[in-house]
């Protein structure tokens, strides 16, 4: 007789005909085996799992025999359990069906035992994990966008030189880190409307140049925002590193009213375009020769429901085909870009503006003068009149320019009175491409038992450098036998990251960080307090809204990601501050059921 008893605590069952048809029906995969390790039972829900019609040709087949069991390293767990009497569950085990599909399978495995606890054979549930571990990686996918679309934001808020802000984006979509893409052009429209005019690109002209700078940037081992502001700086070394890339982008005039161009339909229907042999269109002879090929990712920039360019990227030197996903992304970029190529073109006019803004007070100073010294004339009401007539238009445009300016300016920027609308204009483009990927934090987490402890020290460890600098003493307050967490340390480490920057920015002048970590019931908590300037309570109660900011250069995505970070690992996070006194964060993290249970 066979058991299904893991432990002497649960009756013994045996396997009865009954049985049999019991399990024939259960909608999982199954099969046993005897004390020999050959297969003696399957059920039929297996052949669905598998996709195949063969499945009881497996009958009779020993498990520690089978060249997929071995190349799956399964023979060895299967072993163990025949000697251990402790079963093992296994997951994400990639398997091709016969049908060529391929699957992800989960194991379930459990020894079998009779009435004196030997061991006559083991049985295994199995189930199909394809789906799960498919949207896994949509979500890791959609996680990595979100931090590519951070970086770049979070970069393109350092300038408003719209040369800077093209090679950001370039470099953005050519990255490693970023798109992949091989090379990528930009074309705007020039003043008159009537044609795109190429302005920059960026990517290596032949597989050569391609493996001496990708061999550089692997020795380098740089973030993506790493990457990207030294892109931003280093003009010379870059104009010199994409000069080949750049002669052909001069070379890039496409009329706006060229009929059958498949880049002016793109500008014209205001959407990205896959240029391939399955898109049913073709690139125009003329840029095939130019560009050197056929195959091109197209996103037009679009900004005010006016478009105003065109990014072009390809895959050149690798030869490999774009994939419609990364063409989407590449329209995301290409409306961050739009938005700070517009923003860049609205400082200049209203640098202008200031200028103007300038001069009609120095006007308005001097008839202010000469108004006093006709006082006693007659004529004061029709001189007043007259400046007054003067002025009001002039004064009606740039007053307008002024309150928006007033309404939106950072206190901190020398130019207070004309900045803070720029800063304004950056921070809704924000929000409009976010509405556009439909973000969610969605974030998945992979837990594992892990130390708390550990990950706050590696947290704070990346931030030595930031630390000293802003002249900040740390004091550590960490439990000892502090008990170990299911964490995703990567994605909690992340959250921490954010929290304790947060912390350092409220301390401009210097203070104190005080980290402390300890259990509490059913509870490890840690607690992250620093002396800074505080929050006030009404800004306090939106801290952890999506796109909240007090601060210029912040997206305000920071805290948002850090408490749906922690809400995956069903924990909490509150803050508590005191204006001008401080504030203090405080996460709570579920113990695992086993220290539960201690």
């Amino acid at each position: 007789m066979l058991n299904l008893a893991k432990n002497r605590d649960v009756p013994y069952e045996p396997i009865t005909k009954d049985s049999i048809v019991f399990l024939k029906d259960i909608p999982v995969g199954i099969f046993i085996t005897d004390s020999e390790g050959k297969i003696c039972y399957l059920n039929h829900f297996l052949n669905r799992v598998l996709k195949s019609d063969v499945i009881q040709e497996y009958l009779g087949v020993n498990i520690f025999d089978n060249e997929m069991i071995r190349a799956l390293g399964l023979d060895f767990e299967f072993r163990k359990t025949f000697e251990s009497h402790k079963g093992f569950s296994k997951e994400k085990i990639p398997y091709r069906a016969s049908d060529g599909s391929s699957l992800f399978l989960s194991l379930k495995v459990n020894p079998l035992k009779d009435k004196e606890e030997k061991i006559c054979g083991i049985i295994c549930l199995v189930e199909d994990q394809t789906e799960k571990v498919n949207l896994e990686c949509d979500l890791k996918e959609r996680v990595n966008q979100l931090s590519i679309i951070n970086e770049v934001s979070n970069v393109l808020s350092t300038t408003l030189r719209t040369e800077k802000i093209i090679k950001i984006i370039l470099t953005g979509v050519t990255a490693g880190e970023g798109l992949g893409f091989n090379r990528a052009f930009l074309l705007l429209k020039d003043e008159k409307g009537d044609e795109l005019q190429g302005k920059m690109a960026v990517g290596p002209s032949s597989l050569e140049e391609a493996n001496h700078i990708w061999k550089i940037l692997s020795e380098k081992n740089q973030s993506l925002k790493e990457i990207l502001s030294y892109c931003s700086d280093a003009e010379d070394e870059q104009k010199e590193k994409n000069k080949g890339v750049n002669r052909i982008v001069k070379d890039l005039r496409i009329p706006l009213d060229a009929k059958d161009n498949v880049v002016v339909e793109v500008i014209n229907g205001r959407k990205s375009l896959n240029l391939n042999d399955d898109s049913g269109k073709s690139l125009d002879p003329g840029l095939v020769e130019i560009l050197g090929t056929k195959d091109l990712a197209v996103a037009p920039l679009i900004c005010e429901e006016k478009v105003f360019g065109v990014i072009l990227a390809d895959n050149f030197i690798t030869k490999e085909r774009i994939k419609d996903e990364d063409v989407k992304f590449l329209q995301v970029l290409a409306n961050q870009a739009s938005r700070a190529i517009e923003n860049s073109r609205l400082y200049g006019r209203l640098a202008f503006q200031v200028e103007k803004l300038e001069g009609a007070n120095k006007s308005l100073e001097e008839n202010t003068k000469k108004m006093l010294k006709i006082e006693r004339f007659s004529t004061i009401g029709q001189v007043t009149s007259q400046v007054a007539h003067q002025l009001r238009n002039p004064l009606t445009i740039i007053g307008g320019f002024a309150n928006s300016i007033l309404k939106k300016t950072d206190g901190e920027n020398p130019n207070y009175k004309y900045l803070k609308i720029i800063s304004e204009e950056s921070e809704r483009a924000e929000k409009i491409l976010d509405q556009i990927q439909n973000y969610s934090p969605s974030l998945l987490v992979n837990p594992k038992k892990q130390n708390l402890n550990k990950t706050v020290e590696n947290a704070l460890r990346k931030l030595e450098d930031q630390i000293c600098l802003e002249k900040i003493e740390v004091e550590k307050d960490f439990q000892k036998d502090l008990p170990d967490l299911d964490l995703d340390s990567e994605q909690f480490e992340r959250a921490l990251l954010n929290v304790f920057k947060n912390a350092i920015l409220a301390m401009p002048q210097g203070g104190k960080l005080t980290v402390r970590t300890f259990s509490e019931s059913h509870w490890v908590k840690l607690k992250i307090a620093d002396s800074g300037v505080g929050i006030s309570p009404e800004v306090l109660l939106r801290i952890f809204d999506p796109f909240f900011t007090t601060r210029a250069k912040s997206n305000g995505l920071g805290l948002t990601l850090s408490q749906e970070i922690i809400k995956r690992h069903n924990g909490e996070i509150e803050a508590k501050s005191q204006k001008d006194k401080g504030s203090v964060f405080t996460i709570q993290l579920p113990l695992r059921k086993e220290e539960k249970n201690a």
